[in-house]
C-alpha cells in the first residue's frame, strides 16, 4: 500500500505538488502557520485541516468563508477515500491518494470533471467571488443592494430560473422580501413576491436546501397549494446561514448554524436536474451572500457604535466642564476634588458654592444606577441645588425643596444620596447627610469622626424632612467626602476596600496637602483593585479647615 498523500493542482498554472500526510494533522490556508500555505485570496487564513484517525483521514473545514468541497459537494467534515477531489477557494485543488494515481492531467481538465472551478459556470463564479471578496475587504465600498443583485443574477443564470428573490428574517424571525430579479436582470417589486411558502418555510426552519426540477420531489412540495396555484415547475431554495465554530480540538466538527434568510429561485418551465456543479455554485453563492450581508450588518453596528462613542465622548466633555475645578486655597480652608467615572459619563458629582465672603457650601452626591440616565439626573440635581443653595440659608430647607423637585421630575426608581455641608470662617460646620456615605473627619489631634444624620435619600419621598447638624472644626481638621465607588472597590478576589482601610489611608496621610491626600486615596484604590475593572464611579472631595486668612483661589 502506498503512503497516503495529496496531489495539489494549481488551476491557474497547472503546477502539481505531491505532499505525504505523515503528521496527525495537516493544515491548509493563507497563513504562514499552515503546513500548506497558498496565496489564493479566496482561501481563508486557516481554511481546513486533514486529520489522521488510525488508518483513515478526515478533512475538516475550519469555518472558511468560501467553503471546502469534496467531489463538488460542500462539506464541514468528511472521511476521505482514494481519488477524492478537494477544492479550496478558486485556484487550489487537490486529489487524495492512497494508491496509484490513475488520473492524468488531461483527465483532470475534461469538461465533466466534478469541479466547480473547471466548469464555464465556475469561471463566472470565480469572478463573482472575487468581487464579493473585494466588497467584504472594503467593508461596504460597493452598495449592498448591487452586490445582492449580482448574486441573484448569477443564481438565475446557473439554474436557468425565471426569477429570484432574496429573503431575510426580521427581528421577529419572520421572512421578509429584500430583493427580487428576473431573467432579464431587471428588479422585481415586492408585489411580485409570490412564491412557494411551503418550500421557503422548510428551508428557513431546517437550514437544508430544497431543489425541485420539473416538479420532481417529495409530495409535500409538489402537491402544495402555493406550487399548484402559481404553476411552478422548478424551484431552488438555499438557506443563508452562518456557521459559528465552537471547537476544533477534536476531529468531529462542532458548530452552530444561524439561518439568516434564503436565496429562492423558481420557474414556470421545466428545467434539467441540477448537476453537482450547479449545486456547488449555488452553495457558494449562498455562502458569499451570507458573508456580504453579515459584513454589512457588522459595518452598520460598527458605525452606530462609533456614533454612540462620539456622543458619549461629547457628553463626557460637557459633564467635565460642569464639575468645578476644586484645588488649592479658599480663604480660610483648602480643598481638592477628583472624579473618575466607571464609564464615559458619571452619576457622581461634587460642588463648591460660595454662599458669602465668610461661608462656603460643599456637596457630594451619587445617583442610583449608572450611564446616561444617571448622568442626566446628576446634572439636573447639581443645577437645581446650586440655585436653591443661594436662595435658602437653611441647609435642611434647601434640600427639602430639592427633594420635592426631584420627586416631581423623576421616576420612582431613581434617587440620590447626597451630603451637603457649609463651613464658616469661625470653624462652624453645618451639614445634612441625605443617605450618603458618612464623610470622615480626621481631627488635628488624631481623633476620627464620621458625619451622620437621620435623613433619607433625595427623590424618593415628597414628604421627607431633613435634619441639619452643627459642629465646630479646629485648624488642621480634615474632612473627606467620598462616594461608595471608593470603599466598594473590589480586589481580584472580590474583597472590598472598606471604610476602615480608607480611614487608615487618611490618617497616615493627614499631614500632607489635600492634593497629595486625594492622589494617594486614588492610588490606594487602584492598588487594591490590581487591574480589576472599575464597577462604579469614584469621587473624592477633601477639605482642610485652616482658619488662617489665605489668598483665595477662584472657583471655576
Amino acid at each position: 500500500m502506498m503512503k497516503p498523500r495529496i496531489k495539489i493542482v494549481r488551476s491557474t498554472t497547472g503546477e502539481e505538488q505531491t505532499i505525504f500526510l505523515e503528521a496527525l494533522r495537516f493544515t491548509i490556508g493563507r497563513s504562514g502557520e499552515n503546513d500548506l500555505q497558498t496565496n489564493d485570496s479566496s482561501v481563508s487564513r486557516h481554511h481546513a485541516e486533514i486529520i489522521r484517525e488510525g488508518e483513515k483521514f478526515r478533512i475538516v473545514d475550519k469555518g472558511s468563508k468560501c467553503g471546502t468541497f469534496v467531489n463538488a459537494t460542500r462539506i464541514q467534515n468528511q472521511i476521505l477515500v482514494h481519488l477524492d477531489r478537494i477544492q479550496l477557494g478558486n485556484e487550489t485543488q487537490a486529489v487524495f491518494l492512497t494508491g496509484e494515481d490513475q488520473l492524468t492531467t488531461d483527465a483532470r481538465l475534461e469538461p465533466d470533471t466534478p469541479s466547480i472551478i473547471m466548469s464555464f459556470a465556475g469561471s463566472d463564479l470565480r469572478n463573482v467571488s472575487k468581487l464579493l471578496e473585494t466588497a467584504r475587504i472594503f467593508s461596504g465600498a460597493l452598495p449592498l443592494g448591487e452586490i445582492l443583485d449580482l448574486v441573484l443574477d448569477m443564481a438565475i443564470e446557473v439554474t436557468r430560473a425565471e426569477r429570484g428573490f432574496l429573503v431575510l428574517k426580521d427581528r421577529n424571525g419572520e421572512p421578509r422580501f429584500q430583493r427580487g430579479r428576473d431573467r432579464a436582470k431587471q428588479p422585481l417589486p415586492e408585489e411580485a413576491f409570490q412564491i412557494s411558502t411551503t418550500v421557503l418555510k422548510q428551508v428557513m426552519e431546517s437550514g437544508e436546501r430544497v431543489l425541485l426540477s420539473d416538479v420532481q420531489g417529495p409530495e409535500k412540495y409538489v402537491m402544495s397549494e402555493s406550487i399548484l396555484n402559481l404553476e411552478i415547475r422548478s424551484i431552488a431554495c438555499l438557506p443563508l446561514q452562518s456557521y459559528q465554530v465552537v471547537d476544533f480540538s477534536t476531529s468531529s466538527y462542532v458548530g452552530r448554524k444561524d439561518v439568516l434568510g434564503a436565496l429562492y429561485l423558481d420557474s414556470k418551465t421545466a428545467t434539467e436536474s441540477f448537476s453537482k456543479i450547479s449545486q456547488g455554485i449555488l452553495d457558494s453563492l449562498a455562502t458569499d451572500a451570507t458573508g456580504v450581508i453579515e459584513n454589512a450588518r457588522l459595518l452598520k453596528e460598527s458605525r452606530e457604535k462609533e456614533r454612540l462613542e462620539t456622543e458619549l465622548a461629547t457628553a463626557h466633555e460637557i459633564q467635565a466642564t460642569l464639575l468645578p475645578k476644586i484645588r488649592g486655597a479658599y480663604s480660610f480652608f483648602s480643598a481638592c476634588a477628583q472624579n473618575i467615572p466607571s464609564r464615559h459619563i458619571s452619576g457622581d458629582y461634587y460642588d463648591l458654592i460660595k454662599l458669602s465672603e465668610d461661608r462656603y457650601g460643599f456637596v457630594i452626591a451619587d445617583v442610583s444606577g449608572k450611564g446616561i440616565s444617571a448622568a442626566l439626573l446628576c446634572s439636573m440635581a447639581q443645577g437645581f441645588l446650586y440655585a436653591e443653595a443661594l436662595r435658602y440659608e437653611s441647609l435642611a430647607a434647601c434640600l427639602e425643596s430639592v427633594n420635592k423637585y426631584l420627586v416631581l421630575r423623576t421616576n420612582s426608581n431613581k434617587f440620590i444620596t447626597l451630603f451637603y455641608g457649609a463651613i464658616s470662617r469661625d470653624g462652624e460646620l453645618r451639614y445634612v447627610n441625605a443617605g450618603h456615605n458618612p464623610p470622615i473627619v480626621i481631627h488635628a489631634n488624631g481623633h476620627i469622626e464620621e458625619l451622620y444624620s437621620a435623613s433619607v435619600v433625595l427623590g424618593a419621598f415628597d414628604f421627607a424632612k431633613y435634619q441639619e447638624i452643627s459642629m465646630y472644626l479646629q485648624p488642621g481638621d480634615l474632612v473627606c467626602l467620598f462616594t461608595d465607588g471608593v470603599t466598594e472597590a473590589r480586589s481580584e478576589g472580590g474583597e472590598m476596600l472598606g471604610e476602615e482601610s480608607l480611614k487608615k489611608i487618611l490618617y497616615a496621610n493627614r499631614q500632607k496637602s489635600v492634593e497629595e491626600i486625594v492622589a494617594n486615596v486614588f492610588r490606594a484604590v487602584a492598588e487594591h483593585a490590581a487591574g480589576t475593572p472599575q464597577s462604579d464611579d469614584i469621587s473624592v472631595f477633601i477639605l482642610r479647615y485652616t482658619a488662617i486668612e489665605q489668598e483665595p483661589d477662584t472657583i471655576n
